[in-house]
């Protein structure tokens, strides 16, 4: 038994990688040729859950059950914060942009944030800012977004990454267009050319 769990963590992990190099089709592909999780321990069917919302959510596909819950309860108390905080991240999101339910998502995002913060993953910290960015947005929370914004920036900035930056750049615009403040929301659009090459504009 203990050999068969070893393998399907190998797997898992396989298919992690997959996602962390944005094969998401891959991923989904080698993801449908797992055996069945029912006899699977407790940590491989949260890593597994984890992984499939990711997935589904990745791959734009209707997430209909709260199977999520399952591997936040699991890392709430057996860790690891990364993958909680991954967790906290997907439940977040799907209830904001699958659910219509930004309040509870929101919460579950700062959750995500709170998590994340101490760790090294810089990628996993700005995908959860930029995120709460947005939802700020759309909510009209302009004062919130631009809190967020800079946070994602700061971040970019860090990370040497250009679409980062650049991404940041046009949220911050929008926030200010939002507070009907002319002057900041030209100053961040003229920003964003500057930073990425003509070749990686939107």
């Amino acid at each position: 038994m203990c050999g068969c769990q070893g393998r399907t963590q190998s797997r898992l992990e396989q298919i992690d990688s997959l996602l962390g190099r944005d094969k998401v089709g891959a991923a989904y592909m080698y993801l449908g040729t797992l055996p069945s999780m029912e006899t699977e321990s407790k940590e491989n069917m949260a890593y597994y859950t984890l992984l499939k919302t990711e997935i589904l959510y990745r791959m734009d596909r209707a997430i209909t059950n709260d199977s999520i819950d399952y591997s936040i309860f699991y890392y709430e108390h057996n860790g690891p914060s990364y993958k909680l905080a991954q967790a906290y991240y997907y439940k977040g999101v799907i209830l904001c942009f699958n659910r219509n339910n930004s309040k509870a998502g929101i919460t579950l995002l700062k959750k995500a944030e709170d998590t994340a913060r101490n760790l090294s993953d810089l990628a996993l910290l700005h995908k959860i800012c930029e995120s709460i960015c947005y939802v700020n947005l759309v909510n009209k929370n302009y004062a919130t977004a631009l809190v967020y914004a800079k946070r994602a920036r700061d971040l970019g900035y860090k990370a040497g990454n250009k679409k980062w930056i650049a991404y940041s750049l046009t949220y911050t615009a929008n926030a200010y267009s939002g507070l009907a403040d002319t002057d900041s929301n030209l100053k961040y659009l003229l920003e964003e050319p500057s930073v990425l090459p003509l070749s990686q504009q939107r």
